[in-house]
């Protein structure tokens, strides 16, 4: 499935940060967490309001239950008695490790189909705080994630080095593809694989996942940034217009 598709589906607020171009700051090990299984929170303070920030630092957290935000919250607002203290683990970096499962941490029912974890982090006096941020909860079935790079398009100048990273669950085995060519198969839960950005315009990049029962894809695109744009005195005023527009929307180039 479409990563973008996912995440609109999976969470409202996710969603309207993708939009907006807002940073998420919050990551999990590991990074398709499922209800049923222990994972780790790690929040990043870099770009945020607590960036710099040295005192206690604590979440208010809630999940994403039959497409409704914030049930299911852990403590109260502004109480360091009830709701979870983060690890302070380097300078603008804290964790919060969850031992148990998702579902048992929140006290969600068996039959609450979750979909995020919503979160807020606070400083221990309430201020100051982050934005809403979110993560999605994935059911136990066969699912691959594209965790770098975080957005698409990714405009790149011609031979700059794109890191692909990511990782899957129930896979037997993971490819990469490259508008189509596969040039990355491999067993395991993780995949890595390094593309030099070498042809101009638009790259697709799709990495799938593959069992006994099926595949899934998740994918996003690259486009490579022509800095010299010419004048092309073939074309006639209006499709001369056009063509611009293009280029603008595509990041300064059209083959």
């Amino acid at each position: 499935m479409n990563r973008k598709f996912q995440l609109l589906l999976a969470f409202l607020t996710l969603s309207v940060s993708i939009l907006s171009g807002q940073p998420f700051f919050t990551e999990v090990d590991p990074p398709l967490p499922t209800a049923e299984e222990p994972i780790t929170i790690y929040f990043n303070s870099t770009g945020t309001p607590l960036e710099g920030y040295t005192g206690k630092v604590y979440m208010h957290t809630g999940l994403t239950i039959d497409g409704d935000d914030w049930q299911n919250v852990i403590g109260d607002w502004g109480n360091n008695t009830n709701q979870p203290e983060l690890t302070n683990i380097e300078a603008n970096l804290y964790k919060l490790e969850i031992t148990t499962s998702i579902r048992e941490f929140y006290g969600a029912s068996l039959t609450d189909d979750i979909t995020a974890m919503n979160f807020v982090y606070r400083a221990a006096e309430g201020e100051p705080q982050t934005t809403d941020d979110a993560y999605p909860v994935y059911k136990s079935e066969l699912s691959i994630l594209i965790t770098s790079p975080e957005t698409s398009p990714l405009i790149v100048q011609q031979n700059d080095l794109i890191e692909v990273r990511g990782s899957s669950v129930f896979a037997d085995s993971n490819f990469i593809y490259v508008n189509d060519v596969e040039v990355y198969a491999d067993t395991g839960s993780d995949f890595s694989y390094d593309i030099t950005a070498s042809d101009f315009g638009k790259t697709w990049v799709t990495a799938v996942a593959k069992n006994e029962d099926g595949s899934v894809s998740d994918q996003f695109y690259y486009y490579v940034r022509d800095d010299v744009v010419e004048q092309d005195d073939t074309l006639g005023p209006s499709e001369a217009d056009e063509r611009r527009r293009e280029e603008s929307k595509c990041g300064g180039h059209l083959p």
